[in-house]
């Protein structure tokens, strides 16, 4: 199956461990990093941007995405964590014959700064949202017309063991200074 993947994939982040998980599971998967979109702005840019959900950021994001769209043209697209991408670019995709997934492995209804209202537009577009909190199942099926999956939330321990092993930062274990190793300790 062709994916396009939208999601936060830094470093640390578990949207490219899912990502990382979809092609080792045989899919063909192409990935916009959502949140290189923020990484060069400013605090002020960013917070900007963030609270009146216009700015350049945000229009580059999702050009990126029907970019991707146009030369990928994904089966499936897996947005994760997406609280910019906008509504007409939702549509645009399942106008595409996409199927258009939600994940959110965070709470989205119960707290507040996390919802952006482009966000709450598009999850009436969505066509699955796969949930990972119960407390929220219902707020979802109140303000979504898509099939609402509730999955417990996953992780790739393939991916978080090479994140540790290749990591500079972590050659240095910070426990160290607990750690009891002789009687001069």
């Amino acid at each position: 199956m062709r994916v396009l993947f939208v999601g936060y994939l830094g470093r640390g982040q578990t949207s490219g461990m899912r990502c990382e998980a979809l092609r080792r599971l045989g899919h063909e998967v192409v990935a916009v990093d959502a949140g290189a979109t923020w990484r060069s702005a400013s605090y002020l840019a960013r917070q900007l941007g963030q609270m009146t959900l216009r700015s350049a950021r945000i229009d580059a994001l999702n050009d990126a995405v029907l970019e991707a769209a146009r030369q990928h043209r994904p089966e499936l697209v897996w947005a994760e964590k997406q609280e910019y991408l906008r509504p007409s670019t939702l549509e645009r995709l399942r106008a595409g014959g996409a199927v258009a997934l939600h994940y959110n492995p965070d709470p989205y209804f119960s707290v507040p700064w996390k919802r952006t209202s482009l966000a709450d537009e598009c999850l009436r577009i969505y066509d699955v949202l796969v949930v990972t909190k119960r407390y929220e199942i219902e707020d979802y099926r109140m303000h979504c017309r898509g099939e609402v999956i509730y999955c417990l939330q996953g992780y790739d321990p393939v991916e978080q063991w090479l994140d540790v092993c290749l990591s500079i930062e972590d050659l240095i274990d910070p426990h160290s200074m607990f750690l009891n190793r002789g009687p001069n300790d």
